[in-house]
């Protein structure tokens, strides 16, 4: 049976709004140890929301990855799928927040040089953070955010599902391939439905044409 993208397996525009909203109201207390761990979730979600990378492609990313100086700022994948490398654009807002957190790591004694993970292990700071405790913090901001359950890998498919319906993108696969990092159109195709938010639009627009 061939695999279908459901509402289950993404993240809407309005649950994506909700959840960084929630983790800006968590990470307020900047002297707590919770506002610390919430820094770092809202960041997190920004990088996997913004680039749609993969789980495991997210916790190996290093400083040195980020260009975030030139005229078209990216994000570098050096470990992906089948060992395929690509540079993933990188948005003006994802640049404010990671020159932020980057200034954040800086101020509390984190190593902000080159060969450091960007996303280190907060138990081993000279580590990367495991997949386990990336998707842990995932699923805790989901909760907070009172957002039916969803896995890690739904911040990359809401990104697939949000480029297939953009205007700029006008339903182009090989550029949805060519930024998710997949093998083969046929891949990025699962994105070509229409996601349920603009669904139930459009059912309640019908409706109230015939009211």
């Amino acid at each position: 049976m061939k695999w279908e993208l459901d509402r289950t397996k993404y993240l809407t525009e309005s649950e994506v709004e909700k959840l960084f909203s929630t983790c800006r109201q968590l990470e307020s207390d900047e002297q707590s140890e919770f506002g610390h761990y919430y820094r770092r979730v809202h960041f997190m979600l920004r990088l996997l929301l913004d680039t749609g990378m993969r789980v495991s492609e997210l916790a190996n990313v290093r400083h040195r990855d980020l260009d975030l100086k030139s005229e078209l700022p990216s994000v570098f994948v050096s470990r992906g799928k089948g060992k395929r490398k690509r540079y993933i654009p990188a948005s003006k807002v994802l640049v404010h927040h990671a020159k932020d957190f980057i200034r954040w790591k800086e101020n509390y004694g984190l190593d902000v040089s080159g060969e450091a993970y960007l996303l280190p292990s907060m138990k081993y700071p000279g580590r990367r953070m495991s997949i386990s405790a990336l998707e842990n913090q995932f699923c805790k901001a989901v909760e907070a955010s009172c957002i039916a359950r969803k896995t890690i890998h739904a911040g990359r498919h809401s990104l697939g599902v949000r480029l297939y319906n953009s205007k700029k993108v006008g339903g182009n696969l090989k550029l949805i391939q060519q930024i998710l990092g997949h093998s083969s159109t046929d891949v990025s195709a699962i994105y070509c439905h229409i996601p349920w938010d603009k669904l139930c639009g459009l059912v309640c627009e019908i409706a109230r044409e015939k009211a």
